[in-house]
């Protein structure tokens, strides 16, 4: 799938108006309906504006896909989880989470010292 047909693709996929993105990008209805007739991509200047009015990431609109790295993806799914705790296994964690940094700063200034 190209750039084009994945921009139109998203369109249909979100219930989105091509117009409404023409408001943001200022240009005519005309210019996204070329891209379509044409199945040519559209211009680099606009491509983070389109991102943010579709919801995906630069990468995804380019290529189809959607690499975050591991551990981006592991603070993802603490915090989605996070978010599903009650309030008082909420406080738990932040305060295990809390009382962990503060011993890891310890033993960062403690060796600091050491060979400082």
């Amino acid at each position: 799938m190209t750039i084009c047909e994945r921009f139109f693709h998203l369109l249909d996929e979100k219930n989105l108006r091509a117009a409404d993105l023409c408001k943001i990008l200022n240009i005519g209805t005309s210019v996204t309906t070329g891209w379509k007739n044409r199945n040519t991509d559209p211009p680099a200047k606009y491509i983070m504006q389109i991102c943010e009015f579709l919801d995906v990431t630069p990468e995804y609109l380019l290529t189809g896909t959607n690499s975050i790295h591991a551990s981006v993806q592991e603070e993802i799914n603490f915090i989605q989880m996070y978010k599903e705790l009650p309030q008082a296994s909420k406080e738990f964690v932040r305060d295990s989470v809390k009382t962990a940094y503060e011993k890891e700063i310890a033993r960062r200034e403690a060796e600091e010292r050491l060979l400082g």
